[in-house]
């Protein structure tokens, strides 16, 4: 489907084109809540509570692993897109479709040499890319029932093109103008087949010209400021070039993803080591505490054979 390459106002300058869930189920926490189960773990030598809807042990050993994987697939997705979209070497369209070049003059603002000017800009533009550029001029009340002159510019292109190779420019001003102050808009609609060669760096150069050649209308008509974009545009268009910007872009981001899932594999392993010895115990089970005979740790009396600090073997009677 077409989409926005920018447009611009006479207020609000240009603009570029336009190219919630539930959470986690899992919840701890240091009191209790419904549905949680009681836990008991060891942190520097003393033990610990926390109320849990999972068991805390197993969740953290899979967590550790599928934010490994997220991380390391973010990594090669986002560096691949990166890399790939730092290419840009463009190949003509072919011209297998409707490529009449109309200029539609609704607002009846240019002359026959202003209409004569601009054809042959468009034209050398369709020559050189294959892409086939369209003109329309319309007044502001054409468009009172849309919410801007984007949504009746993606209208008019689906009313008009049956493909997506096609570049579209609406310029509206009031049916009127104000003397002091002409209200004008404009947009751009291209074609999803011309991506490959009106990417934002070339959209943004043409964006930029005719913004501020239609702000010099002292200099320019409208027709010769959108002439005068395309003419600047025609003879670079279809140059080839290595955004190395982005190549660096995609090298730090998989970086970042491997120190990311680095750095999480640290983190989450040294939690699993605090929860070594967890154990569960009953919501209301009245805990009581013995000190290692080896160590001195502390430990629950009734869960453990073997000291969960130092591993020595707890006295029989504290066993049970």
């Amino acid at each position: 489907m077409p989409h926005s390459s920018g447009g611009g106002s006479h207020g609000g300058g240009s603009h570029g084109g336009s190219h919630g869930g539930r959470g986690s189920s899992v919840r701890t926490s240091k009191t209790y809540f419904p549905g949680a189960s009681r836990y008991v773990y060891y942190h520097n030598g003393v033990p610990a509570e926390i109320f849990s809807n999972v068991d805390p042990k197993a969740n953290i050993k899979s967590s550790r692993g599928a934010i490994t994987a997220i991380l390391i697939i973010m990594g090669i997705m986002y560096g691949f897109m990166f890399t790939v979209g730092s290419f840009h070497f463009p190949h003509k369209l072919d011209t297998d479709y409707s490529t009449a070049i109309y200029i539609s003059d609704t607002a009846h603002i240019m002359s026959d040499r202003d209409l004569k000017t601009l054809m042959s800009s468009l034209e050398d533009f369709q020559s050189e890319t294959g892409i086939t550029p369209c003109v329309y001029t319309v007044c502001n009340e054409d468009w009172d029932n849309y919410k801007d002159l984007e949504k009746y510019a993606y209208d008019l292109y689906v009313n008009k093109f049956e493909d997506e190779k096609h570049w579209l420019i609406v310029y509206s001003q009031p049916d009127t103008p104000d003397e002091d102050f002409n209200d004008w808009y404009w947009e751009g609609m291209q074609g999803d087949d011309t991506d490959n060669i009106l990417n934002d760096r070339y959209t943004g150069r043409f964006n930029k010209n005719l913004q501020k050649m239609l702000l010099q209308n002292d200099r320019y008509t409208v027709a010769e400021a959108i002439s005068e974009a395309f003419d600047d545009l025609t003879p670079v268009i279809m140059t080839g070039y290595i955004n190395w910007a982005l190549i660096i872009v995609a090298i730090l981001i998989v970086l970042s993803c491997i120190g990311g899932a680095v750095l999480a594999q640290i983190f989450m392993r040294k939690k699993e080591r605090t929860y070594e010895h967890m154990i569960k115990v009953e919501p209301t089970e009245i805990l009581r505490q013995a000190n290692c005979d080896y160590c001195g740790g502390v430990y629950i009396v009734g869960h453990h054979t073997n000291c969960p600090h130092c591993q020595a073997q707890i006295t029989p009677e504290n066993v049970l």
